[in-house]
């Protein structure tokens, strides 16, 4: 899937329109500050991420050697850019991406060495193309090298890699052009194995099995879907391991279990889908390479599985065998390789894992696994309009009229409405002290010092609870002395990576 400010003691620090020699040094060109546009859809596999933003426009980061963000060109993207407009949906495979348009077109760009793309037997794409005679397309659904679409009609499409017979055809012969496999169908899920659910609720399975993931009570492949379970009403699929969320609300898993990916406790391949404990009141599932995410009816988000690179969000980097409660307020959610995405339901974006190829979209090439969900924010202090900026010393003021890297956070959720503020100039989280200004000086958020309590206005406004005193932090001084929050303690948030 983080916040401070100050200044010198007693006495404002004029702003002179330049910043001190460590400002310089990592200072980006200023930037005006856009309006705010809220994110409806994420998805991102391996390590790309795409988003749909509630205007249609959709917007990618991260790996880029294929084409698979749309750009233009073969360049990776350290933070998102806007490839395309009128889109209503988005899926990411490992080296190709499908969006759906408003229109119901369907449009594909990055790899299609083996038809992904469903355009015929050409190569790769840096730019989204329409894909011929693609029309009525509901959903979609990327696979490594594959791809399905689904229809108003609720017919199934494929194309793509077919070694494994993860298309259905009935064979394993790939296709370079979409393929109708099946009828009367309602979701789709694709990893390297295909998941369809029908409209009577049944369950139906093909491709690669060799863990178990088709839930077949065997490793043997299948090259046509076959049956598998009843009652369900929501999909998704890992690299080699499947969820299915059934209509009572219970969350059932078959499959690769070595990261704990299923959430039941254990390592133990399952080849049967078999309820996960104490997961009930699920709404929606979602299935990256190694890791799960499960957003509850309370929208709270749950995490289980690998956790090399932080992508749980859980402030560590230890994998998780039952699913872990990570935050509150989630309305969607999508993983990679080793990242993960998530939405909050007031439209922000939340990012945690990893960043080498700039996946996570927040523009800090140095920063690689931030191991909590935050978000990329600056805050401006009410009293005086100033951003809150960090010096080369770690010391935290709120002085500066623009925004560049000195004023640029990551706003970490750490649970129970309790944030962090790490500092992308220092690379580290800030820590708050009774008697003296703050200073971004820690790896991690360090208890207390490093916890606040955020707390919200009616219009707005935020102010920052110190957890060492349970008193509000003042823009000037960057200490905790207020026992209520007021202007002297009250920040807005910019929210920079949408």
């Amino acid at each position: 899937m983080l916040l401070l400010v100050l200044i010198l003691a007693g006495c404002p620090m004029p702003d002179t329109g330049t910043v001190n020699e460590m400002q310089g040094e990592y200072q980006e060109e200023a930037r005006a500050v856009q309006a705010f546009v809220s994110v409806k859809q994420v998805d991102c596999e391996h390590l790309h991420s795409m988003m749909v933003k509630s205007d249609g426009t959709l917007w990618a980061a991260g790996h880029n050697l294929h084409g698979q963000l749309g750009a233009g060109d073969l360049e990776n993207r350290s933070k998102f850019v806007m490839v395309l407009s009128r889109v209503k949906a988005v899926s990411c495979g490992n080296f190709h991406t499908l969006a759906v348009k408003t229109d119901g077109t369907l449009w594909s760009t990055g790899s299609n060495d083996c038809g992904g793309l469903g355009i015929g037997n050409v190569g790769c794409r840096t730019t989204f193309v329409q894909v011929p005679d693609m029309y009525g397309v509901l959903a979609i659904a990327c696979g490594e090298r594959s791809s399905l679409a689904l229809k108003n009609d609720g017919s199934l499409w494929a194309t793509g890699d077919n070694g494994s017979g993860q298309l259905g055809t009935g064979d394993q012969e790939n296709r370079y052009f979409f393929t109708r496999v099946a009828d009367n169908v309602s979701q789709i899920a694709f990893g390297g194995h295909s998941l369809a659910l029908k409209t009577d609720g049944s369950l139906w399975a093909t491709g690669w099995n060799l863990c178990g993931q088709l839930g077949t009570g065997d490793t043997s492949d299948r090259n046509s879907f076959v049956r598998v379970l009843e009652g369900v009403k929501a999909i998704a699929c890992g690299s080699q391991f499947s969820l299915a969320l059934k209509t009572d609300g219970t969350l059932w898993g078959s499959g690769n279990n070595y990261h704990g990916q299923l959430g039941a406790g254990d390592t133990r391949e399952l080849w049967t889908f078999t309820p996960i404990p104490d997961m009930t009141g699920v709404k929606t599932i979602g299935a990256a390479d190694w890791h799960s995410l499960v957003i509850k009816n309370d929208g709270s988000l749950w995490a289980t599985g690998n956790n090399w690179y932080g992508q749980l969000g859980t402030g560590d980097y230890d994998n998780r065998y039952y699913f872990a409660k990570i935050m509150n307020g989630v309305k969607a959610g999508a993983g990679g390789l080793g990242h993960s995405l998530g939405v909050k339901t007031d439209g922000t974006l939340w990012v945690a894992g990893n960043n080498s190829y700039g996946q996570i979209g927040i523009d800090d090439i140095y920063t690689n696994y931030p191991c909590y969900f935050e978000k990329k924010i600056a805050l401006r202090a009410y009293a005086n309009s100033k951003f809150v900026t960090v010096y080369e010393n770690g010391e935290v003021y709120s002085t500066y009229s623009m925004i560049g890297i000195p004023e640029t956070f990551g706003l970490a959720d750490l649970g129970n409405n309790r944030v962090g503020l790490r500092s992308y100039a220092k690379r580290t989280y800030v820590s708050a002290n009774a008697k003296s200004r703050a200073v971004a000086n820690s790896d991690t958020p360090v208890y207390p010092d490093g916890f606040f309590v955020l707390y919200t206005s009616s219009t707005n406004r935020v102010a920052f609870k110190s957890l060492i005193n349970n008193k509000y932090v003042r823009y000037d001084s960057f200490i905790p002395e207020q026992s209520y929050p007021g202007s002297s303690s009250y920040f807005s948030i910019i929210n920079l990576n949408q």
